[in-house]
């Protein structure tokens, strides 16, 4: 049986070896939308839109972060000189692997993938990932006398490693696709590695001069530049940035203008259309930001007006809805919306409230019925200690059980709009 490992299971180890790790670089980069003659592939325009600070990806604890926040790479004096794209799953998609440099010396990688619309970000440090060849294989070495020979691919969110090939010249113990092998063996499939032809690398350089960001769209790449108005988004002005004409100009109204306010680029109607999200109002409890959504008919951004009353929404990715989680003076409401495309907005589907009378929990579960909503059950719970949810049967099948509400499962907390600390995002002001 082959030797397949998660590695994402070992993230600390791997952490605690990265010794010397990516200085993002601080300003973004030129947005190019051709490679040579030919036009970048929507994932390529992620890629490099990443590399430009301009989109998010997920790391591997699955927070949504910028390039230049991410935490393990932040502190480092290596900057982004150079990307190589190779498909490590064979599934007819490019990955990129992205290497950070300082004073002419690799210090890490870091892998970009896409996966169900979002780019996903693994981090290799310079000996987990020698000698990239083009058909992915590359080899790794766990110490002076070892040497290991891999491939990598993917598993939902998770990178797979694979080794193909071990060696251990100390202990004599060889192996080909993690069975035992003889030293001859494996240093014939090492001379067949050899002789593969290496990955090629595009060279990256930065532009401090452009501000401008990027959305990824099936009708190409989109350049959208913002006008500010005392540090409030006032305006957008949208391109294409294949022949340089305007497509659109969206200005909001002076009384939609939020002080300090960024602009987000996120697919949250789930249709393969990156759409603009911009902070709109703030409580002590909540956020809620404007979307507008790409209408590949009308080939425009359109405003979805339910969205901006959706407090503190959230991606589920899993099951393509918004989901949104308010908790404040004693009451909390969960709500899970969707997007009818046909009336180009969102809708509330489902919503559970409760909230604290004296020791009782009082809660209502509402449901979208007849295009209203409506009370699907209504029922109270004596509080005994803080985990009470935890060995009430009911309340316990809306945590793990009940697959429309899934409260312990669903992503509640993984906001659109961020709170500070969580995502540096597509910054107005840099």
């Amino acid at each position: 049986m082959k030797t397949t490992y998660l590695k994402t299971m070992t993230k600390s180890k791997k952490m605690a070896a990265w010794v010397v790790i990516l200085l993002l670089l601080a300003s973004t980069v030129m947005v190019v939308c051709f490679f040579g003659n030919r036009p970048l592939k929507t994932d390529e325009q992620k890629f490099l839109a990443v590399l430009n600070n301009e989109k998010f990806f997920i790391d591997e604890t699955d927070n949504y972060t910028y390039l230049k926040s991410y935490k393990p790479f932040k502190e480092s004096g290596a900057v982004v000189t150079q990307y190589g794209c190779v498909d490590f799953d064979g599934d007819g998609q490019d990955e990129w692997v992205v290497a950070a440099t300082r004073e002419g010396n690799i210090e890490g990688y870091l892998l970009l993938r896409m996966h169900e619309n979002l780019v996903y970000g693994y981090t290799f440090w310079p000996r987990e990932m020698q000698n990239l060849k083009a058909d992915g294989t590359f080899q790794g070495s766990g110490g002076a006398a070892i040497q290991e020979y891999c491939t990598l691919s993917f598993l939902n969110e998770h990178e797979i490693i694979t080794e193909r090939a071990y060696a251990d010249d100390i202990t004599d113990e060889y192996r080909l696709d993690g069975k035992p092998a003889t030293a001859e063996a494996v240093n014939a499939y090492v001379d067949e590695f050899n002789r593969k032809p290496n990955v090629q690398w595009t060279p990256y350089t930065a532009n401090t001069d452009d501000d401008a960001f990027l959305a990824a769209t099936t009708d190409g790449c989109l350049r959208i530049e913002v006008t500010a108005d005392e540090n409030a988004v006032a305006s957008l002005t949208v391109t294409d940035q294949k022949t340089k004409k305007p497509i659109q100009e969206i200005t909001l109204d002076e009384n939609e203008r939020f002080a300090d306010s960024e602009l987000y680029v996120a697919d949250v109607n789930f249709d393969g259309e990156e759409d603009l999200v911009i902070p709109k109002s703030r409580t002590a409890y909540a956020r809620y930001a404007m979307a507008y959504v790409w209408d590949p008919d009308e080939k425009e951004f359109v405003r979805a007006p339910t969205f901006e009353t959706i407090p503190n929404a959230a991606m589920d990715i899993t099951n393509r809805v918004i989901v949104s989680l308010v908790s404040g003076d004693k009451s909390t409401t969960y709500r899970i919306a969707a997007f009818d495309s046909a009336a180009g907005d969102f809708y509330v589907q489902r919503q559970l409230s409760y909230y604290l009378d004296g020791e009782r929990m009082m809660y209502q579960e509402t449901a979208l019925q007849n295009g209203a909503m409506h009370t699907v059950t209504e029922f109270t719970k004596a509080v005994t200690d803080d985990d009470f949810y935890k060995m009430d049967p009911e309340l316990r099948s809306y945590y793990c059980d009940d697959p429309d509400w899934l409260l312990a499962l669903r992503p509640w907390k993984d906001t659109v709009i961020r709170t500070e600390g969580m995502l540096d995002s597509q910054a107005l002001y840099r």
